[in-house]
């Protein structure tokens, strides 16, 4: 048994989870809203830090914009492997023309783009259109 900090949607307040509770649901201490709601986390520059650096799981961030004609064909299977992967993985999105300076920071050159990140440092990247099983292939390759 061991514990896990996972961080809120909601109000970005740490909690602290059993692992072997994470599929029961598990609610925010603070807020009570569920910790997971299979839908991508909506990062800003206001609580990106915060969710990378202080979540004990991975954190797989989707860097997109509305000009990228991958985009919604992405989006889809990025739905899909937050359906599938959350909650041991916390999947997350960050409008690139809305979070410029989160774009810059992480060196995105290229949407779509996918960062691999634990404990608030990048494990791997990935530049290029996938489809939900290749996402999860990835992600899983790296954890």
């Amino acid at each position: 048994m061991s514990l896990l900090h996972i961080v809120c949607q909601n109000c970005d307040g740490i909690n602290r989870v059993q692992s072997e509770t994470l599929k029961q649901d598990p609610r925010c201490n603070a807020c009570k809203h569920l910790l997971f709601i299979n839908s991508p986390l909506k990062l800003t520059a206001k609580n990106f830090k915060a969710h990378l650096s202080n979540s004990d799981i991975p954190v797989v961030v989707f860097f997109w914009n509305n000009t990228c004609m991958h985009y919604k064909n992405m989006d889809a299977a990025y739905a899909l492997v937050t359906s599938n992967m959350e909650p041991w993985i916390r999947m997350a999105k960050i409008n690139t023309e809305q979070e410029q300076s989160l774009a810059i920071n992480n060196k995105i050159s290229m949407s779509p783009t996918l960062i691999l990140f634990r404990k608030g440092y990048e494990v791997s990247r990935k530049t290029e259109q996938m489809n939900a099983g290749d996402i999860m292939k990835w992600i899983t390759s790296y954890i």
